[in-house]
C-alpha cells in the first residue's frame, strides 16, 4: 500500500503538468507543446507491451523496479530540462516525456500483475478497492504539495521533480519486500493451496 500511495503520488505529479512545465516554464508554443505530447505520449504507449514482456521474461518484481527508476530518471530530465540555451528544446522534452511515460505505463503493468496474483480470489476485488483509494489519496496529496510548495521552492516544475523522486524508493522497496510471482499460477502465487489445507 505504502508503495502505491508513492508511485500515486509521482503518477500524478508527472502527468498532471508536462504541457504547462512546455508552454509556461520553458515558453514553447502550445502547438509545440501538443506535439510533445501527442507523439511522447504516443510511443510511450510502448510501455504497456515492453512491460508485459519483462514480467514474462525476467519477472514482474525487476520489471516494477527498473520501471519506476527510469520513471524518477526521466521525470527529473523532463521537468528539470532542458538546460538554458539548448538548440533543441522541443527534442528534449519529447525524448523525456516519452521516457517517463514509457517507464509509467511500464511500472503499472508490472504492478498490477504482482498485485494481482499476490492476493487470494476472495480478497482481490477489496484489494482494488483498497488501491483505488489509495490512488485517489496520492493525486490528492502531489496536487496539494504542488500548490503549497511551488513558490517556496522556486516553481511548479522543481516540485514535480522532488516528487518524481518518489518513485525510486517506492521502486527500491517493491524490490525488497514483493515476492516475485513469475511463472505461478494463481492459486500458488497467492497461497490459496496453503490456506485451503490449514482449514
Amino acid at each position: 500500500m505504502f508503495c502505491a500511495l508513492l508511485g500515486a503520488t509521482t503518477g500524478t505529479a508527472v502527468n498532471s503538468w508536462s504541457y504547462f512545465h512546455v508552454v509556461s516554464v520553458v515558453g514553447l508554443p502550445s502547438g509545440v507543446a501538443s506535439l510533445v505530447v501527442l507523439i511522447g505520449g504516443g510511443l510511450g504507449m510502448t510501455g504497456f507491451p515492453l512491460a508485459a514482456w519483462g514480467c514474462e521474461r525476467v519477472g514482474r518484481v525487476p520489471t516494477v523496479v527498473t520501471c519506476g527508476l527510469l520513471v524518477t530518471a526521466g521525470a527529473l530530465f523532463f521537468y528539470w530540462g532542458p538546460p538554458a540555451h539548448f538548440a533543441l528544446p522541443a527534442l528534449w522534452l519529447g525524448v523525456g516525456f516519452c521516457w517517463f511515460t514509457v517507464a509509467v505505463n511500464g511500472a503499472m503493468v508490472g504492478g498490477n500483475a504482482a498485485a494481482t496474483e499476490l492476493f487470494p480470489t476472495a480478497l482481490r476485488t477489496t484489494m482494488i478497492g483498497w488501491f483505488t483509494l489509495i490512488n485517489a489519496i496520492g493525486a490528492l496529496s502531489a496536487q496539494t504539495a504542488i500548490a503549497l510548495l511551488a513558490n517556496p521552492l522556486g516553481g511548479l516544475s522543481n516540485v514535480v521533480g522532488y516528487l518524481a523522486m518518489l518513485a525510486a524508493p517506492s521502486a527500491i522497496i517493491f524490490g525488497l519486500f514483493i515476492e516475485e510471482t513469475r511463472g505461478l499460477s494463481l492459486e500458488v502465487a497467492a497461497r490459496e493451496l496453503e490456506a485451503r489445507g490449514q482449514q
